[in-house]
């Protein structure tokens, strides 16, 4: 068959509309004839599924008519059946009065406006009221002669524009718009849209099958104006949406489908099914983040903005997070210390949520009480300088720690930066010419006198004795000070080890009548200090070894030769060797005789051979 009027169709131009444009110049009444004259049934339907013919008999562009009715987009985008206007023809006034033919996007119900005139499609004539349906002989005129290029129409919300402009395939920036995904993306954006608007009202239970599509262009404006809501103030208009679902679901449903229910499924088949609009997607998983108190098993369908984390969290996860075993959570969680929403889910379990507020909470007040060996690294002093802080009360501890789960230690941690930030202000930095001693270093080892210690911090903390540097530690540990400021608290033999004169007499066997005789002749250096509260006599190290060099007891000469003590003094003294430092006692004997090194040796030299003096060469 061969048409006199063939013309070539517009890329973009609706089939019907090409073939009603074909009807009136072939003689045929409207395009029904014209189909009808083939053998094909008038419908959209059959000329879908009778393209070949088609072609073959009306001589069409077989390339455009496969790109107005690809075989591979069946039912998708614009050519889905069940979001194509039945029975009416819309069009857009500008579009006529310029081009003069129809758009195949026009017959999506969910296109109602042109995004390129900014306009509302127009479905009636603005003069009798009357729909334009596409059996009409003319789409340029109404049946009762009203010429539709002159028709006005109003203008297009941005996201009625954005929505018309994204189904046809215009990726135009519509401002103030949010992409939800990508251009290949729309071609579902009519399921996503009729999903969310049939299940807006969250109360509502009636099934999306059950809900008539809009049959007009003001029905469907009405019809997604609700919908479009959500995607103003992107995204957070749709998160706060997807939270009110998740309040109003069920409360005792702890999976985010029975939470949900089918409205989750279908998006979930849309988003994630059909790997689409992944804005969409991420939005709803951050609300779930926020919101959702159940359990997200198999989690890995949600894809969250990077670095959310949820705001709920299961008791294994919270564990983590406060550094505590499950057991020992779940058993605060029991005795009320601890806040969960709780579900029960078996016989012997129970699964439990907690929220990251709660979590934090729990957390901060753990980590004000901090256990001792995590409290002497902070304040950078060893542990034994610790326990002397909390002795001398300038560190506060809770010795009932252990009863709550709410403190993971003795010690306060606010008292550490308290002394710590009072000592480090202490410091007055100054030349040193004596010797320095570090904090870590004023320990028992220094002192026999423990309250001497404990007052040693207490006057620290005072400022009356004030650090005069830091080494190379970090922390109090390495404050340093003056030993001549300490050795007025501790006295000398505080800088170093020392014995008192009951220590010596037990070491060295030396009888304590002497050693005390020895040292008020000055010939045995001691410290005179405080132990325990009561004056005591210490002998250094260095005083005992410049003492032991100076002198020899003449008891220790006794008992290495076999002599008697006071028969040796005889011997010595008769080769006039002298011996100093004895005591005499109230029975007349005479005790703790001394020889000098010197004296000693000058002897031995005095009375040895001629070659033994020379030496051996």
């Amino acid at each position: 068959m061969s048409l006199i009027e063939l013309f070539e169709p517009r890329p973009d131009e609706d089939a019907i509309g090409y073939l009603r444009r074909l009807a009136g110049p072939s003689g045929y009444a409207d395009w029904r004839a014209l189909v009808r004259s083939t053998g094909i049934n008038p419908s959209r339907n059959a000329l879908w599924k009778n393209k070949a013919h088609l072609t073959q008999s009306l001589e069409l562009d077989a390339v455009w008519l496969e790109q107005v009715m690809p075989t591979a987009m069946d039912g998708v985008g614009l050519h889905d059946p069940q979001y194509l206007r039945a029975g009416v023809s819309p069009v857009c006034p500008a579009c006529l009065a310029e081009y003069g033919y129809l758009r195949r996007a026009w017959q999506h119900i969910f296109v109602v406006g042109c995004p390129e005139h900014d306009c509302q499609l127009l479905d009636h004539c603005p003069d009798c009221g009357e729909r334009l349906h596409d059996a009409a002989f003319s789409f340029e005129h109404c049946e009762c002669g009203y010429e539709l290029a002159y028709a006005k129409t109003p203008g297009l919300s941005a996201m009625h524009r954005f929505v018309s402009a994204r189904l046809q395939g215009d990726m135009r920036t519509i401002e103030g718009v949010a992409e939800l995904g990508r251009p290949e993306d729309y071609r579902l954006l009519g399921p996503l849209l009729f999903q969310l608007a049939a299940r807006l009202d969250i109360s509502s239970r009636i099934k999306p099958s059950k809900i008539a599509k809009p049959k007009t262009v003001s029905e469907a404006v009405t019809f997604l104006d609700g919908t479009l809501t959500l995607f103003h103030d992107w995204p957070r208009a749709f998160e706060a949406h997807v939270k009110q679902r998740i309040r109003a679901g069920k409360p005792n449903a702890m999976g985010l489908a029975s939470r949900l229910g089918h409205w989750y499924m279908s998006l979930q088949a849309l988003c994630r099914g059909q790997d689409c609009f992944a804005p969409v997607w991420q939005a709803f998983s951050d609300a779930v983040f926020d919101a959702f108190d159940g359990m997200l098993r198999g989690g890995g369908v949600l894809r969250p903005s990077p670095h959310k984390v949820r705001m709920f969290l299961p008791v294994q996860e919270a564990a983590r997070e406060l550094g505590v075993s499950s057991p020992t959570l779940s058993s605060a969680i029991a005795g009320g210390e601890v806040h969960a929403r709780a579900s029960e889910r078996g016989t012997h379990y129970t699964v439990a949520m907690i929220e990251r507020t709660e979590v934090k909470r729990v957390k901060a007040s753990r980590e004000a009480w901090l256990p001792e060996s995590r409290a002497a690294e902070l304040l950078g002093v060893s542990e034994t300088v610790l326990e002397n802080l909390i002795r001398a009360g300038l560190v506060r501890v809770d010795t009932t720690w252990r009863s709550t789960f709410l403190k993971s230690g003795p010690v306060m941690a606010a008292s550490l930066d308290e002394l710590s930030h009072r000592l480090i202000g202490f410091i007055e930095p100054s030349p040193i010419f004596g010797e320095t001693l570090s904090f870590n270093q004023l320990t028992a080892r220094r002192t026999l006198d423990g309250r001497a210690l404990i007052a040693l911090y207490q006057a620290i903390f005072e400022g009356q004795i004030r650090p005069v540097g830091r080494d190379s530690e970090h922390g109090l540990g390495g404050l340093l000070f003056a030993a001549n400021e300490v050795k007025r608290y501790l006295g000398s033999a505080a800088l170093s080890s020392g014995l008192t004169l009951l220590q010596l007499e037990r070491a060295t066997g030396w009888k304590y009548e002497a050693i005390s005789h020895w040292a008020s002749l000055g010939l045995l250096r001691i410290e005179s200090v405080e132990l325990a509260g009561r004056p005591a006599r210490v002998v250094t190290s260095a005083a005992l070894c410049e003492f032991r060099s100076q002198w020899v007891p003449v008891s220790e000469l006794a008992a290495s030769v076999g002599m008697p003590a006071a028969k040796l003094v005889s011997t010595l003294e008769g080769r006039g060797v002298p011996v100093e430092g004895m005591k005499a006692l109230p029975n007349g004997t005479r005790r703790g005789g001394l020889v000098p090194m010197a004296a000693l040796a000058r002897a031995l030299t005095a009375h040895a051979p001629d070659d033994d003096r020379r030496g051996v060469v």
